[in-house]
């Protein structure tokens, strides 16, 4: 149900960019898959400091690419503006929505 409803919300950026490869629903499966290795127990929420390794190994425009120096990923992790529980880390739903954002270079007031 979770996926459908991400697949949807993907669905409805399409008109921010008129070349469907650049960023769509086929991006989703590589986010799950590569979220998973990071969350085996599937909690939905890894360690802050994962992140930066999970945008290594995404292609872009989702994530950065194994051959992404680790300080570009560390900046990228900063424009991601998620939410950081007190436990040090982050959900899914939050950083999915951050690579979309980044990924689109879509940027919000707040």
């Amino acid at each position: 149900m979770l996926n459908l409803f991400i697949a949807v919300i993907m669905d409805n950026f399409a008109f921010l960019t008129e070349d469907s490869s650049i960023l769509g629903p086929h991006h989703l499966d590589e986010v799950v898959t590569v979220w998973s290795d990071f969350d085996p127990r599937a909690t939905g929420r890894i360690k802050h400091t994962e992140v930066c390794e999970l945008l290594r190994q995404m292609l872009p425009p989702v994530g950065l690419g194994r051959r992404c120096l680790k300080v570009l990923a560390y900046k990228r992790l900063v424009k991601m503006n998620m939410t950081l529980y007190k436990d040090g880390t982050v959900d899914f739903n939050g950083t999915f929505f951050a690579l979309v954002r980044t990924g689109l270079e879509v940027y919000t007031e707040n």
